[in-house]
């Protein structure tokens, strides 16, 4: 017995439904469509590409899954007057050497068109002589640590490098945003005390913000740890009470222990008759700041 169903070529559901929320069977072109309330192609399923497109009406940005040649998912950026982006892509794919065939998993960021994006590739073992790896480009790194020791040097028989050198690790911020008390004599401005690891060298960086009572004072504000003087810089403050920027950068600094280490940054009115205030309130600049990188 022949069905009435079985010899539709088209549907549409709710039946006769020509606009707003609704579903689109293309029986003749293997074609799927589904509609939202504001008449817009949310989700397509498509026979001849092969592909299942999903749309975020918001932003027309869209997720693509596509089982090609390679098994793949696009994400297709939201669109920006006057800007163009590449597609983002998730697939996998192989490649051959003389003993075999290894798979392997790829992740290409987006970015701005023509540019050189970010690829993350990651393999399992496999018949051909190239063991497991994973392998990463991008023209910069950058790594975070937030309130743990993040490693990722020590992993057995894996050595991180970029041209030579080992990516930058953030190994402690710390933003000051309040004033310090007035001063002429050497003071301690600012402190930190970031877990550094026994061995490994770090940067460590400064930034704030000075004043003075008087116009043409000057300062000498120096960045130390323990004793050892990391950077020294002297300032004249050539306008009363307003703020004036330093920023002091550490020669290398190689952790002798595992745990705290206290830096701290100390200055001293070394010209002048005023009174010297290291600013960090939003009104006189901003936050004192102290950044500290692991860089090998």
């Amino acid at each position: 017995m022949r069905s009435f169903l079985a010899a539709l070529r088209n549907l549409v559901l709710p039946y006769g439904t020509t606009t707003g929320t609704r579903i689109v069977l293309d029986g003749v072109n293997g074609k799927i469509v589904i509609y939202n309330a504001s008449n817009q192609a949310i989700l397509t399923m498509d026979s001849a590409t092969g592909a299942i497109t999903a749309v975020n009406p918001a932003d027309q940005s869209q997720v693509i899954f596509n089982s090609g040649d390679a098994a793949e998912i696009t994400f297709v950026p939201a669109p920006v007057v006057g800007q163009t982006f590449d597609n983002a892509f998730i697939y996998t794919d192989e490649q051959a050497d003389g003993s075999g065939v290894a798979a392997y998993l790829a992740l290409i960021s987006p970015a701005v068109a023509g540019g050189d994006p970010a690829r993350f590739f990651l393999s399992g073992p496999g018949p051909i002589t190239m063991a497991s790896f994973l392998q990463f480009e991008s023209n910069y790194w950058q790594v975070f640590a937030d309130s743990v020791e993040f490693n990722p040097y020590n992993l057995t028989g894996v050595t991180f490098q970029i041209n030579g050198s080992r990516p930058r690790l953030s190994a402690g911020y710390q933003e000051t945003a309040t004033d310090s008390g007035t001063f002429t004599g050497t003071t301690t401005v600012d402190s930190y005390s970031p877990s550094l690891v026994n061995g490994r060298t770090y940067e460590i960086v400064w930034e704030g913000q000075f004043g003075s009572s008087v116009a043409g004072d000057a300062i000498q504000v120096e960045l130390l740890q323990g004793a050892t003087s990391l950077r020294r810089s002297r300032m004249i403050l050539s306008r009363a009470t307003d703020p004036f920027p330093i920023r002091l950068r550490s020669k290398r600094f190689t952790a002798a222990s595992t745990g705290a280490t206290a830096f701290t940054i100390n200055a001293i009115r070394a010209a002048g008759t005023g009174n010297i205030t290291r600013y960090g309130t939003s009104a006189n600049g901003g936050s004192a700041i102290f950044d500290v990188q692991e860089v090998a």
